[in-house]
């Protein structure tokens, strides 16, 4: 995922949607990758992309700077139009491989006023729904053939106790800090270990076992005080909390 500096927009016009679509097409041809997903925001765009021979860092350069280019050109800019580079998840088992994927065509529900999935132009979702013919660079058979029913009803499903799994506990935590919350926050790595150690509330199992790893804690006893700080973290932080839950979303099952 990438997304626009200082939280600007990086889509104004539908043009723009356009353009970067076929911009995903030409990229993956050009480096014989393969686009499972994709979801484009006002300021900022998920994919899930596939290179079999290598060559992930060379697609993205190419379409950022490209896209980058042709907003600059249009609008008289001349200054980089995303905040850096890009983020990206190493996706390493199938079940994580459904997370990302729901979790990439979920993100239009973050738009105010909140939106149908299925009315969302700029994500791949339409095609999964069978609303809209695939083109030809959209990689839909791999996410559909993971789905036991029917897929638009699995992504759309809001089930709350939907079980976690540990995917990249830390890049999935980063990558949402780097989605939702400004440019230039404060104390990042602290954000991070507050949304980890308030992840510990909801979840179980080995994604409890990991964290409480990862988050080396003395003790019981020090584990209930950090936990007890978080949670008033986030009631005094709204963005907070909805960081949190972005992160539950993308690894829950």
């Amino acid at each position: 995922m990438n997304r626009g500096a200082s939280s600007q927009r990086i889509f104004f016009t539908k043009g723009d949607g356009v353009a970067f679509e076929r911009l995903l097409g030409e990229c993956t041809a050009l480096f014989a990758a393969e686009v499972h997903a994709y979801c484009l925001m006002p300021n900022h765009y998920h994919l899930l992309l596939h290179c079999p021979h290598g060559g992930v860092s060379q697609y993205m350069q190419r379409l950022g700077s490209i896209y980058s280019r042709r907003i600059n050109t249009r609008m008289g800019g001349d200054g980089p139009l995303f905040r850096s580079r890009f983020r990206s998840i190493l996706v390493d088992t199938p079940e994580y491989l459904a997370q990302v994927g729901r979790y990439i065509h979920r993100n239009p529900r973050d738009l105010s006023p909140r939106v149908k999935l299925t009315d969302y132009r700029w994500s791949s979702f339409r095609h999964y729904a069978g609303l809209s013919t695939p083109p030809g660079w959209l990689h839909t058979s791999t996410l559909l053939s993971m789905c036991a029913g029917d897929y638009a009803e699995y992504v759309n499903d809001d089930a709350k106790h939907r079980p976690l799994f540990v995917g990249d506990l830390n890049a999935a935590i980063e990558m949402v800090v780097d989605e939702q919350l400004p440019d230039g926050t404060r104390d990042r790595r602290g954000l991070v270990r507050v949304i980890s150690i308030a992840l510990l509330d909801h979840c179980q199992g080995d994604v409890r076992m990991e964290l409480q790893r990862r988050l080396e804690l003395p003790s019981a006893a020090a584990m209930r005080m950090a936990t007890k700080r978080a949670r008033l973290k986030l009631t005094a932080s709204p963005e907070l909390e909805r960081a949190l839950y972005r992160v539950i979303d993308l690894l829950a099952a």
